[in-house]
């Protein structure tokens, strides 16, 4: 019978852990599913930026406005955007 080194506790507990680990990987590993395009519509609107019973202010925006829709996405996933050039 062959032995090796002495294992240490924090080698076996790092082991341990690593392998209870791998039947997980599958899940975290997996690609989101492809998303539709967030389409963003550039185009001059007018917005009141003064306040109230001030003229509205002429303005480019996103989508009718500023600073525009929110896109949300997770670390690592691909952003896809179709950009509207109505300026």
């Amino acid at each position: 019978m062959i032995l090796g080194p002495p294992v240490s506790r924090r080698g076996f507990l790092g082991g341990a852990l690593g392998a209870a680990a791998l039947p997980l990987l599958p899940v975290f590993a997996r690609a989101a599913p492809p998303r539709e395009p967030a389409i963003l519509t550039a185009a001059p609107t007018k917005q009141a930026l003064a306040g109230a019973g001030q003229p509205e202010t002429a303005i480019w925006a996103f989508n009718g406005a500023a600073p525009g829709p929110v896109l949300r996405a997770k670390q690592g996933d691909k952003l896809s955007a179709v950009l509207v050039n109505g300026l």
